[in-house]
C-alpha cells in the first residue's frame, strides 16, 4: 500500500478545518456584508465620507460624514445598542454640530418616565448646583426636562407616545401634523423603528432612531431625511460657552472638541 504524503494529509486536514468554518461565516453573513455595501455604495453616491468602526468590535458599527440638502455638516453613526433594552439592538444617530446651542428642545418617548418632569421636581436649585459641577450638560437637560413647555402636535397616537419639550423661546412647534405622521410611520420596506430621541446639546442638534437591528440604507435615509426637515424648523441655538463640568471636559475629549 502506498503510503500518504504528509504534506497532502496535512493539506487536507487544513482545508477541512479551516474552510468549513470560513464557508460558514460568510454564508451566514452575506446578507450583512451586502447591506453594509449598499450603504457604502449609498453614501459615496452623496459625497458623504464612510468608514466602519472596527475598533468596537461590531461589524455593523459605522460613522458618515458628510453634508445633507441644506448644507449643513451633519455626522452619522451606527451603533451597537449593547443589550441595553431587548426590543432594540442598535441604534442610528444624526447629529447637526452647527446647530449646537443649550438644550432648549426635546422629543422624549412618554415611556422614560419624564413625562412633563413630574417625576424630577422634588429636585431643589442646590441639587441642581450640585449636578452642574460635575456636568453642565446634565443640569441643563434636567432644566428642561422639569421646565420645558409640551407642545401637542394634534396627532392622538403620536401625543400619547412622546413628548415635545421647549424651553424659553417662541417658534413654530418643533413637530407638526406632518411630521408626525411621518415618525409614526417609519421607514416602511419591512423596516422598523423602537422609538426616537431628539435633542439639541452644546455639541450639536441630535436625532437618534432606537432600531430593532442594524439599519439598511433605507432606515439610514429616512432618519436623515426627518432629521433635516426637523433642522429646518429649528431656530438657531444659543451658545454662552461650553459646559464645564469634570463629565463634559471627558465628553469633549473624547468627541475631538478638545
Amino acid at each position: 500500500m502506498n503510503k500518504l504524503n504528509p504534506l497532502v494529509v496535512l493539506a487536507v486536514l487544513a482545508a477541512v478545518t479551516l474552510g468549513l468554518p470560513l464557508g460558514l461565516y460568510f454564508l451566514l453573513t452575506r446578507k450583512r456584508r451586502a447591506a453594509m455595501q449598499e450603504i457604502r455604495n449609498g453614501a459615496e453616491q452623496r459625497g458623504w465620507k464612510f468608514r466602519l468602526r472596527h475598533w468596537t468590535g461590531n461589524p455593523t458599527a459605522f460613522r458618515m460624514d458628510g453634508r445633507g440638502r441644506s448644507g449643513l455638516r451633519m455626522v452619522v453613526r451606527s451603533r451597537s445598542a449593547g443589550g441595553y433594552d431587548p426590543r432594540w439592538n442598535a441604534t442610528l444617530t444624526v447629529r447637526f454640530p452647527e446647530l449646537a446651542g443649550e438644550p432648549d428642545v426635546a422629543v422624549l418617548p412618554r415611556r422614560l418616565g419624564f413625562d412633563s418632569g413630574a417625576k424630577l421636581q422634588g429636585i431643589s436649585p442646590t441639587m441642581r448646583e450640585k449636578v452642574a459641577a460635575f456636568s453642565g450638560l446634565a443640569a441643563s437637560a434636567l432644566r428642561l426636562i422639569q421646565e420645558g413647555k409640551d407642545s401637542p402636535t394634534g396627532v392622538p397616537s403620536f401625543d400619547a407616545a412622546y413628548q415635545v419639550l421647549s424651553l424659553g423661546v417662541s417658534w413654530q412647534p418643533l413637530v407638526d401634523e406632518r411630521l408626525a405622521e411621518g415618525i409614526l410611520a417609519g421607514p416602511g420596506n419591512g423596516a422598523a423603528i423602537h422609538a426616537m430621541l431628539i435633542w439639541r446639546d452644546p455639541f450639536g442638534f441630535c436625532v437618534e432612531a432606537r432600531l430593532p437591528a442594524p439599519p439598511n440604507w433605507a432606515t439610514i435615509c429616512y432618519v436623515v431625511g426627518l432629521a433635516e426637515d426637523l433642522c429646518a424648523r429649528l431656530p438657531a441655538g444659543k451658545m454662552p460657552g461650553p459646559p464645564k463640568g469634570i463629565l463634559d471636559e471627558l465628553l469633549m475629549r473624547i468627541m475631538g472638541l478638545r
